[in-house]
C-alpha cells in the first residue's frame, strides 16, 4: 500500500505542474479552491453485505490533490483509510477490526452558485484494498465505483471548506463458496465528506 501511495504522489507532483491556472467566473466571486483537500469521511453501509450487516462503520480520513484544471473541469486524485469494527466473526474471522484503503481517481465539475458557493458533482474510480489488522491476517483488494457532489463554500481565495456525499459501490476479488460468494465480495455505501480546501 506504500507504495501505492509513493507512485501517486510521484505522478501528482508531475502532473500537477502542467494544471491551468484558475479563472474565476466574475471579479466579484470567490474561486472554488480545490488544489488540496483533507477530508474526515463517515461511510454508512447498506444491503444485504457482510460490511452493512457484520460491521460498524467507523469515521475515516483522506486528502485529495488536483492535478488538472480544464474550463470547469478538475481531474482529481486521492487516498482514503476507513477504519470498520467487527460486530459478527461469523464471515469476517475473529478479528476486533478491519480497514480498508482506497487509492481514487475522479473528475469533478464546478456549477457556481453565487459568490462564495459552488456545487461540484463528480465520478470516480478507487482501487480498494481489505486488510484484516488486529492480528493483521489476509488481504483482498478490488475496484470501487462512486458518483456524487460536494457544496463548497470559500471564505477567501486560499481557504474553503466543504460538504460532500457520494455513493460507493465496490467489488472485492474473494473466492467464497458459492452461497457466501456474493455477501463477501460487495459492499454498498453512502459516504459522508467534511472537507478543508487549501490553494
Amino acid at each position: 500500500m506504500r507504495k501505492f501511495i509513493l507512485l501517486l504522489g510521484i505522478i501528482a507532483s508531475c502532473l500537477s505542474s502542467f494544471a491551468q491556472p484558475y479563472r474565476g467566473i466574475s471579479e466579484d466571486s470567490i474561486p472554488y479552491v480545490n488544489n488540496f483537500r483533507m477530508r474526515i469521511l463517515k461511510p454508512v453501509a447498506f444491503g444485504d453485505n457482510a460490511i452493512s450487516k457484520d460491521t460498524d462503520q467507523n469515521f475515516g480520513f483522506g486528502a485529495n490533490l488536483t492535478l488538472v484544471n480544464f474550463k470547469k473541469f478538475h481531474f482529481v486524485a486521492g487516498a482514503e483509510v476507513l477504519s470498520y469494527s467487527v460486530t459478527n466473526s461469523q464471515f469476517l474471522g475473529r478479528f476486533k477490526t478491519i480497514q480498508e484503503a482506497r487509492l481514487t481517481m475522479q473528475v469533478e465539475y464546478e456549477a457556481y452558485i453565487k459568490k462564495q458557493w459552488r456545487l461540484i458533482p463528480l465520478v470516480g474510480l478507487a482501487y480498494s484494498s481489505f486488510d484484516n489488522y488486529k492480528p493483521r491476517t489476509g488481504e483482498y483488494r478490488g475496484n470501487s465505483y462512486f458518483i456524487g457532489g460536494i457544496v463548497n463554500y470559500g471564505f477567501n481565495r486560499d481557504y474553503s471548506v466543504s460538504f460532500g456525499l457520494n455513493y460507493l459501490y465496490a467489488k472485492y476479488s474473494i473466492d467464497a463458496i458459492a452461497s457466501q460468494q456474493s455477501y463477501l465480495d460487495s459492499s454498498h455505501q453512502l459516504v459522508f465528506s467534511l472537507s478543508l480546501n487549501f490553494r
